[in-house]
C-alpha cells in the first residue's frame, strides 16, 4: 500500500492508533490491561458525587475531543445532561478518580457534549448512541496517552469488519453477572458478527437494539462487555508500511432491561462510527 493511501487512512493525527511498545503489566472474560495497550482509552466520571464516580469509557480522537456513547450523558426524562457534571481521565489503569498509583494520569473537565439530533435514548432503542465530548483543556500526548485513528474509507472498513476479525475494547465494568466492577482496567478481544448471525444469536429482548446505526460483536466463550464499559471504543488493527495502527470502528452501546448489569448473552451492540460520519467530520475540521 502506497504512502498516499496511508495518509488518507489516518485522520486527526499522524501518530494515531499506535500502542506503547514497552508497556507495563497492570471486562468479563478479559485480562488486565497493560499500561499503554490502548492509550486512547479514557474513563468518564460523574462529578455529582464525592469522590467522582466512573460511569463510562471513551476514546481520544484529538487533544480536546473524546468519542463516547450518548446514553452516558442522557436521562430519558431530563434528556441531555449538563457538561459541567462530567470529567474525563486518560492514562489511567485503576478505576478510582484519585488513585495515587496512576502516576501517568491526566484529568480534564468537560466543556461541551454533542449528541446526534436523532438520539432519543430508550424511546428509539438507543439508536445513534454517539457522544462528542469536548474538553476544557487539551490532553498532552505522552507514551500512555495517544489518539486512536479514524477513517471512513468503506474498503478499509470492510477489511476490518468481517466475520472472524477481532477488535479490542477496554473498561472497568462489571466482570460478570454476579461480580463487582473491576478496580483495574480490563481489555477483551471480541469477534465482529454480521447482522444475520447477531440476530440469530442474540437473546430475544436484545434484538431490538440491533438498529440501523449499530453492529454486533461477541461470542459464546464468556467474553463480553458490561455496565460501566459503555462508551468504550472497539478498535481493529491494520498494518500499513510495517506499522500496526488501531482504528475506531464502534462504541459500546447499551443493553435492554434485564441485561443492564452484564450482558450474559455475550452479544454486544456497538454504535457504528462510519454510519455517523456526517455527525463527526464537521467537528474534526473545527477542533483538530
Amino acid at each position: 500500500m502506497g504512502a498516499k493511501r496511508l495518509m488518507m487512512l489516518m485522520m486527526v493525527s499522524t501518530d494515531c492508533g499506535r500502542v506503547t511498545p514497552e508497556s507495563t503489566q497492570l471486562v468479563a472474560g478479559g485480562v488486565s490491561a497493560k499500561h499503554g495497550e490502548l492509550p486512547w482509552h479514557v474513563g468518564v466520571y460523574k462529578k455529582t458525587t464525592e469522590p467522582y464516580k466512573q460511569i463510562c469509557g471513551g476514546s481520544i480522537v484529538t487533544q480536546t475531543l473524546v468519542i463516547s456513547a450518548a446514553h452516558c450523558f442522557w436521562d430519558d426524562t431530563l434528556k441531555l445532561q449538563e457538561a459541567k457534571n462530567y470529567a474525563v481521565a486518560a492514562g489511567k489503569i485503576y478505576k478510582p478518580w484519585s488513585e495515587p498509583a496512576d502516576t501517568e494520569a491526566q484529568k480534564r473537565d468537560v466543556e461541551n457534549i454533542v449528541v446526534p439530533d436523532k438520539f432519543f435514548g430508550a424511546e428509539t432503542n438507543f439508536d445513534y448512541d454517539l457522544a462528542l465530548v469536548f474538553l476544557k483543556e487539551p490532553f498532552e500526548y505522552r507514551s500512555f496517552i495517544k489518539p486512536v485513528c479514524l477513517n471512513f474509507n468503506k474498503r478499509v472498513e470492510a477489511e476490518q469488519l468481517r466475520p472472524g476479525s477481532y477488535g479490542k475494547v477496554a473498561g472497568w465494568g462489571f466482570t460478570g453477572p454476579q461480580s463487582p466492577p473491576s478496580a483495574v482496567l480490563k481489555v477483551v478481544e471480541l469477534p465482529y458478527m454480521d447482522e444475520g448471525s447477531c440476530l440469530r444469536s442474540a437473546p430475544e429482548g436484545y434484538r431490538d437494539l440491533v438498529t440501523s446505526q449499530k453492529f454486533c460483536a461477541g461470542s459464546e466463550d464468556g467474553k463480553t462487555v458490561c455496565k460501566g464499559d459503555s462508551g468504550g471504543g472497539l478498535v481493529f488493527p491494520s498494518k500499513e508500511l510495517g506499522v500496526v495502527r488501531y482504528y475506531l470502528r464502534g462504541v459500546v452501546s447499551t443493553a435492554p432491561k434485564g441485561y443492564d448489569i452484564c450482558n450474559v448473552g455475550t452479544i454486544t451492540t456497538f454504535s457504528h462510527l462510519s454510519k455517523m460520519e456526517g455527525y463527526i467530520k464537521p467537528f474534526l475540521v473545527q477542533r483538530s
